[in-house]
């Protein structure tokens, strides 16, 4: 009865007398609400209509195609170019609507299905004080769907920062039923795309912040827990860590980071062969549809080292941000996943008090399509405006 009824629905063209057949038809069969009732038998006949405008439009093409094809097998070639002529509008019209017609149906379906899948944010593994004096904080979330920026001038740590909120995640636990942690891993992948150093080096600085311990031995020449890592991955022998339980400690941590990190792909390390954005996006689309999976969150360090694929010279560094952003940006609505990219901040920032989004190196297209903005400043450096340490 309701597929009878949305074919006269859809062939009525007199909208109130539509109205009226709709709003009788759901009081005399309608289950629950009449106006939900009302609506997905309206968006049923706004489709069949569309549906039904396709196929006429369609007809009339391959009628007049005949036509032409006709007039020209008896010479007629006038008849045929005036045929055709007055087919280029109908065939554009007709592609148009395959184009456009997704937003021609009401997508409240689609919207309340999205937000019930809605993937929560990346917990960071981080607290940010709500109050000045530090007595409030609140945990730092990464938005599923968003850009967020972690910025900091050179040297100041932003490719440590965005590493160890890696491994906060990695280290994350799946939740039960009461919201208790379990042992299972949060399931997905982290992508980390690196674009300053080599994969090997990446590796290693991960395995070092996912070990968290100190292997500097204690009465040698002391050597920084990266070059010990370093021999290790080397194959050269590691007993200048004296400590037999850190030397084990150590072993265990590393064979856990490949074995249940690694292998199962829950952290991919990328570098591309180029700069280029598109590649970016035409991996992560990739990625994103092959991998077992889901992707968890997109990790970029740096943004600034993104360019443009163009053969066009003296291109505006800024209008090339501007085009890389807004790619990014749409990609992420799209994708619904966290990404977070470090960014380079100007020569300006010269103290912590100075810190400002507006600092965010070559583009202000940067801070308008980011969502949440991270500035970092490393207590190593002395403020040049005050010479304090902060």
């Amino acid at each position: 009865l309701e597929e009878r009824f949305v074919e006269l629905i859809s062939s009525t063209r007199n909208e109130t007398q539509r109205h009226g057949l709709l709003y009788d038809f759901s009081q005399r069969y309608g289950k629950g609400s009449v106006t939900t009732f009302e609506k997905a038998i309206t968006e049923k006949a706004d489709k069949a209509r569309a549906e039904q405008t396709k196929s006429e439009k369609k007809a009339k093409v391959e009628e007049a195609l005949q036509k032409a094809l006709t007039a020209l097998q008896k010479g007629n070639t006038q008849e045929a170019e005036k045929t055709l002529s007055g087919l280029d509008k109908d065939v554009r019209v007709l592609a148009e609507r395959d184009k456009y017609r997704e937003h021609l149906f009401s997508n409240s379906s689609e919207i309340l299905q999205s937000l019930k899948q809605r993937p929560r944010g990346l917990n960071s593994g981080f607290q940010i004080e709500l109050e000045t004096d530090g007595t409030k904080r609140h945990e730092l979330i990464f938005p599923e769907g968003a850009i967020t920026l972690i910025g900091a001038s050179s040297n100041h740590g932003k490719s440590t920062v965005l590493k160890n909120i890696v491994i906060n995640a990695l280290n994350e636990r799946k939740k039960d039923a009461m919201g208790h942690d379990t042992n299972a891993p949060v399931p997905g992948t982290l992508l980390y795309f690196t674009y300053e150093e080599n994969i090997e080096a990446v590796f290693r600085q991960f395995v070092n912040a996912y070990a968290n311990l100190n292997l500097n031995p204690i009465g040698l020449e002391r050597k920084k827990n990266i070059e010990i890592i370093e021999d290790f991955f080397s194959g050269y022998d590691t007993y200048f860590v004296k400590n037999p339980d850190t030397r084990k400690k150590f072993n265990r941590k590393v064979r856990e980071f490949v074995k249940d990190i690694m292998e199962p792909q829950r952290l991919k390390i990328i570098r591309l062969d180029s700069n280029f954005h598109d590649d970016l996006l035409g991996v992560l689309r990739f990625l994103k549809e092959e991998f077992a999976l889901p992707v968890r969150a997109v990790f970029v360090d740096y943004v600034q080292c993104l360019s443009v694929d163009t053969d066009k010279r003296n291109v505006i560094r800024t209008e090339e941000l501007k085009e890389i952003m807004t790619s990014i940006d749409k990609y992420v609505q799209e994708a619904k996943v966290p990404f977070i990219m470090t960014a380079q901040l100007t020569r300006s920032a010269k103290s912590f008090h100075d810190l400002k989004n507006s600092l965010l190196s070559e583009s202000s297209w940067l801070e308008k399509t980011a969502s949440e903005i991270l500035l970092l400043w490393s207590n190593r450096f002395k403020s040049e405006t005050d010479g304090k340490v902060i």
